[in-house]
């Protein structure tokens, strides 16, 4: 997979994860924080368009793409970016 984005929602988080998994795959988004990461070969706008969030029919927020990361987090996170990333 080529990129990991980071899905911001604001209204509607759970549909929306419901929706990335179903698009994607459960292997392929990790939840974290007030939303999730999604790995995929999609661009950010796709990645919007796919889960609902260009039209408003699951929910709103924003997609953002990870190019860089560094902090503190649970080990697994760091091992799943590493997949995702790689």
């Amino acid at each position: 997979m080529e990129f990991v984005h980071y899905v911001a929602p604001s209204y509607k988080q759970d549909e929306l994860f419901a929706k990335a998994n179903e698009v994607y795959g459960e292997g392929a988004v990790f939840p974290y924080a007030n939303g999730f990461f999604v790995a995929t070969d999609d661009p950010t706008s796709e990645v919007s368009t796919k889960i609902g969030i260009r039209d408003g029919s699951v929910g709103s927020g924003v997609v953002l793409r990870v190019t860089t990361y560094n902090g503190r987090a649970p080990a697994d996170l760091w091992e799943w970016l590493a997949k995702g990333l790689a």
